[in-house]
């Protein structure tokens, strides 16, 4: 069943994000304020998808909006607002988004996939520039930067100062410092990584810029002698 039927009417309360991974395609549902911008948020459905088993971006949103409706037993109309969160550069505006890490939606020797929000728009039956695309990590960064802001005092100004690493819970965690650079590198189906630099700012609180890239994202190793090429060899039999 295509979710064509809930876009007559855009849904103001709701705003879709979601991680679309190589892995994972985690999604969530939100109510917010009448604007759609500001004020707080309530999760009201979220699920999680497997990309492989999709033949492209399209249907896995359909197939969320639709689990979501049947679910919680409501009215789901399509939403005022989607981010998605998405492996490689996004360009555009975020409006296109060229991406290798679902290998059944870029299988070996087949062009980078592309996922274009218009088309996604057009095939769910949303209004115009209601998707929009960015970078996993970009993300990731930005969700530090309004950690670090928060933990700033009034008066934080940026100082030189070496990287700052934020361990996961439950690990020698560094207290967060809003004047030092914090860097963010994560392991998942390819290797993402972002930077977050604090900027001067004449602000109460201080302010960040994001920088995000793809530490590496290869299916095999770089053979660099005769055993190693014949390990690679063996690897793709296998």
């Amino acid at each position: 069943r295509s979710h064509r039927s809930h876009s007559h009417r855009s849904g103001q309360g709701l705003l879709l994000t979601g991680d679309i991974g190589g892995t994972n395609a985690r999604l969530q549902l939100w109510r917010v304020g009448s604007s759609g911008s500001s004020g707080s948020a309530s999760l009201f459905y979220r699920a999680t998808y497997r990309p492989s088993e999709f033949r492209n971006l399209g249907p896995v949103l359909s197939r969320f909006l639709e689990d979501a409706a049947r679910e919680t037993k409501a009215a789901v109309p399509a939403p005022a607002r989607a981010v998605l969160a998405v492996c490689g550069p996004c360009l555009e505006g975020g409006r296109r988004n060229e991406s290798n890490n679902i290998p059944s939606w870029c299988p070996p020797g087949a062009s980078i996939a592309t996922h274009d929000a218009g088309k996604v728009e057009a095939s769910l039956g949303w209004a115009a520039r209601t998707l929009s695309f960015i970078n996993d990590f970009e993300a990731i960064g930005h969700c530090i930067a309004a950690h670090l802001s928060s933990k700033a005092p009034d008066s934080a100004r940026p100082r030189k100062g070496g990287v700052r690493t934020l361990h996961a819970p439950g690990g020698d965690v560094a207290p967060p410092s809003p004047s030092s650079p914090a860097a963010c590198v994560g392991a998942g189906t390819g290797l993402g990584a972002c930077l977050v630099v604090p900027q001067p700012s004449t602000h109460s609180r201080a302010t960040f810029s994001v920088l995000c890239s793809e530490a590496g994202m290869t299916e095999t190793l770089c053979p660099r002698d005769e055993l190693e090429w014949r390990l690679l060899c063996f690897l793709r039999r296998s």
